[in-house]
């Protein structure tokens, strides 16, 4: 017996590797990385409350000074010295000032908090025009001043200027300090434990690692490559792959051995007919780029009969340069193992984009020099890119549309907090545009929802009584205004008595949506939209008529294809998703329905959905009839 097998072989993989700790200290890093962001976290927010304070006490100072000013002037007026430097005194005092004073347009200082700094003892007569200069004292300089000028009847203007105490740093509270430590504390915590948490994970995955270099640097034994179970599952996982490629091994060996004593292959009829199920095409060539076999999915993307193919040069069969080259270098040059090239073929509409890849077959000394070849897998990704394109397509005007609600949202906001604090009006219409963009913008993300629902095949109703006369009258006050921005007239030209009907509000509602609001978006100004229901015998037919842009008659179909959009240049111009249709189609198909469209270029269009009437008369709803003919 072999030496080297008197022992059971010693796992290379026992001790951790060099460098093992380098995890560990990016760990580390990240953890103090960690307790710095959190310590900036907090003086940046606590910086912001003091600056938030710092503003609110400016505003209070402000509304001070305007309040003060007429006071301080009537006790002017009045002669009344004395008590208006009580009464700046008493402010300054109440209210915390670092300075409160009235000044004289000269700077004179005629009432002050700090009496020392009274320049004018008794008030002059008349005194000239003009601003008073700023406070000299030295604490005025680090707060800014709030001025007031009032008049005086018959003599002159005042300057009421009041200075806010300053605000302490934010150093000097002992609660922000204790909070910024205790922050750190925690961080460092949590840091010293990420670094715990990362070793342990990352010890067993490092030996993974030395194993993987171990086998790709040529080590084939099993138990070289074995590592120590003492490193949890992730190493009895390891080992359990490493058992189970002995046996692949094993198995395939005695394979090899069982082919090599067989005369023939029973199997080949079996494996002929699998491939040719196949929607991928096969070529299989010898190492004179011979065809050996060819499946049936290779004779169709080549163009070619199968017949023709087998026993002849590969270079026939093919049309492209490229693809031909690609397998003469596979084959016979050796240089690379496999490669692929995509090409398009066909003319006109009917052109198509497969990918050819080659891969080689290594060859066996022991047969002859034709061994080897390579194998041609071709694939027919037309389909696949129109998919992708249509899905780009999609995701740029999802995006654009998303964007659109959202900017107008952030913009009335910023308008309402900048000029609606004193314009109750324009506040109520900054709320309104506001609350119709959240909605468009939920119905957008509610569609696209629909869209992987249809897509999963999970698309399900939850089915209750809906009322159809509530229903209009959502969707009039949620269209009016928008038609009347377009100077569009919609109109609802509904019965006095609407019914009640089975099905999923929300999904019907998101049907009417969708063609109303295509009905608005390719109707040009001054043209109608028109709303209208009609019951006939066991149906429910809702109309949304439009005197629109039209639809050409070989598209009146394909418009209820997800992420199609017409081709008319007109609508390439108004942002949409090619969603609305499908999903409004799909919607009525599962309530029993369907939706239709009629429609002429230029002249509008006509867009009918069918629902299924109750089976008994349903009541009117109890709130009263619906509004029959609102226009705007």
């Amino acid at each position: 017996m072999d030496q080297t097998r008197s022992s059971p072989p010693v796992p290379v993989l026992a001790r951790v590797s060099r460098g093992g700790w380098s995890v560990e200290l990016l760990g580390l890093a990240c953890a103090l990385l960690t307790i710095a962001a959190a310590v900036a976290a907090g003086v940046w927010a606590s910086h912001s409350t003091q600056r938030l304070a710092a503003q609110q006490q400016r505003s209070a100072v402000s509304t001070l000074a305007r309040s003060l000013a007429p006071a301080c002037a009537a006790l002017v007026e009045q002669n009344e010295i004395s008590k208006l430097r009580v009464l700046i005194g008493e402010v300054a005092q109440a209210s915390e000032l670092q300075d409160a004073a009235v000044l004289l347009p000269d700077g004179g200082v005629l009432a002050h908090s700090d009496p020392r700094r009274i320049t004018v003892a008794e008030l002059p007569e008349r005194w000239p025009e003009g601003r008073a200069p700023s406070l000299s004292s030295a604490g005025a300089a680090s707060q800014p001043e709030v001025r007031q000028v009032v008049k005086v009847a018959g003599r002159g203007d005042l300057t009421v200027v009041l200075t806010a105490a300053p605000t302490p740093p934010v150093w000097s509270n002992p609660e922000t300090v204790t909070g910024l430590a205790i922050i750190g504390v925690i961080g460092l915590g949590l840091g010293l434990l990420l670094v715990q948490r990362t070793h342990v994970v990352v010890r067993p995955l490092r030996a993974i690692q030395d194993a993987l270099r171990a086998a790709s640097a040529g080590e084939t034994d099993a138990g070289s490559l074995t590592i120590s179970p003492r490193w949890g599952a992730e190493a009895a996982a390891w080992n359990a792959l490493i058992a189970g490629r002995e046996q692949l091994r094993a198995r395939e060996l005695d394979e090899q051995a069982e082919r090599a004593a067989a005369p023939g292959r029973p199997a080949d009829g079996l494996l002929d007919r699998s491939c040719d199920v196949l929607s991928h095409g096969i070529v299989v060539v010898d190492g004179a780029t011979t065809v050996r076999y060819a499946n049936g999915a290779a004779a169709v993307l080549l163009g070619r009969k199968r017949a023709e193919m087998v026993g002849r040069p590969l270079q026939e069969s093919l049309s492209n340069d490229e693809v031909a080259a690609l397998v003469n270098q596979v084959v016979r040059d050796g240089s690379r193992r496999r490669g692929s090239v995509e090409a398009e073929q066909g003319t006109g509409d009917e052109r198509s984009i497969v990918r050819y890849t080659c891969s080689r077959v290594t060859p066996e000394p022991d047969e002859g020099p034709l061994s080897g070849g390579a194998i041609l897998l071709i694939e027919d990704l037309t389909q696949q890119r129109i998919a992708d394109r249509a899905r780009e397509m999609f995701v740029t005007s999802a995006t654009h549309e998303l964007r659109t609600p959202l900017t107008n949202i952030r913009l009335y906001v910023e308008t309402m907090l900048e000029d609606g604090e004193n314009d109750p009006v324009l506040r109520g219409k900054c709320i309104n545009v506001i609350n119709t963009e959240a909605r468009r913008l939920e119905r957008m993300v509610s569609d696209m929802l629909s869209v992987a629902e249809i897509e999963a095949g999970s698309m399900k109703l939850h089915e209750d009584d809906v009322r159809l006369d509530a229903l209009f009258e959502e969707l009039d006050s949620d269209y009016q205004a928008a038609a009347r921005e377009k100077e569009i007239t919609f109109t609802l030209d509904l019965p006095p008595k609407l019914p009640v009907i089975r099905g999923d509000r929300d999904k019907i509602a998101m049907a009417l949506h969708n063609l109303i609001g295509n009905a608005l978006k390719y109707t040009p100004a001054g043209g109608n939209v028109t709303v209208s229901l009609e019951e006939r015998e066991a149906t429910i037919l809702i109309r949304v008529k439009d005197d629109g842009i039209g639809i050409g008659p070989e598209e009146q179909e394909r418009i209820f294809d997800k992420f199609y959009r017409a081709k008319d240049k007109r609508v390439g111009r108004i942002t949409g998703t090619g969603l609305g249709l499908s999903l409004a189609r799909e919607v009525a198909r599962l309530h029993g329905g369907d939706i239709t469209v009629e429609s002429q270029v230029d002249h509008g269009s006509t867009f009918t959905l069918v629902l299924p009437a109750p089976a008994a008369a349903a009541p009117a709803a109890a709130g009263g009839p619906a509004p029959a003919a609102k226009a705007a």
